[in-house]
């Protein structure tokens, strides 16, 4: 594999992982609000989008976004391997979160 495609596939593996991180943090905010702070202090609820774009606002005011060491290199492995480890984390959220779903249904 050249260079060039490498670079490709490195790139995509990282948009991927990003989006699907961004997407999956607003759908728990989104359930945590409606679970926790709904009921606590009688607010309205965060529809799906307003928790994203909440994430997002608060990712980018909080967020340490310096993280280039100015190596350009990188490693289609390790970003593999991050992303099989990033996917491994998700699904096992995904998994707590559909419990804390039934048990918040009384199922």
């Amino acid at each position: 594999m050249n260079s060039k495609a490498k670079l490709n596939l490195t790139l995509a593996v990282i948009i991927i992982e990003i989006l699907i991180t961004f997407f999956l943090q607003g759908l728990y905010l989104m359930l945590a609000w409606q679970w926790i702070v709904v009921p606590i202090f009688k607010v309205s609820q965060l529809s799906y989008w307003g928790a994203t774009g909440l994430n997002f606002m608060y990712a980018l005011m909080f967020k340490n976004h310096s993280k280039f060491d100015g190596n350009c290199n990188t490693d289609l492995n390790k970003e593999l391997k991050e992303l099989v480890n990033v996917t491994i984390v998700m699904a096992i959220e995904a998994v707590l979160v559909g419990m804390l779903w039934l048990v918040s249904l009384g199922i």
